[in-house]
């Protein structure tokens, strides 16, 4: 990337914290799912528009396939990275 030979180096950013939080970053959407005790959240914001993080779009009603798309995106990231170890898997858990 830095010769100028490539565009991009990933096609997507995976983000783990423990068992709590699993996000994935494609093309500037962000999903956040998070699993904290049980209680499960969602967040989605497009990070090109929004870098800060301020606006959620997971309650708009227009993004719902693109939830849907990164969710599968999320579970292909899993499988890729081995994101199945105890405990941190407990996210996983109704998922």
């Amino acid at each position: 990337m830095l010769k100028g030979e490539l565009d991009t180096t990933r096609e997507y950013f995976y983000y783990v914290y423990k068992e709590f939080i699993r996000a994935i970053n494609v093309n500037g959407m962000k999903l956040i799912e998070y699993n904290v005790y049980g209680k499960r959240h969602t967040q989605l914001f497009d990070i090109n528009k929004d870098p800060m993080e301020i606006n959620d779009l997971s309650n708009d009603s227009s993004k719902s396939e693109v939830i849907d798309d990164l969710r599968v995106k999320l579970l292909q990231a899993k499988e890729e990275y081995g994101d199945n170890v105890l405990p941190f898997s407990t996210f996983w858990e109704g998922f």
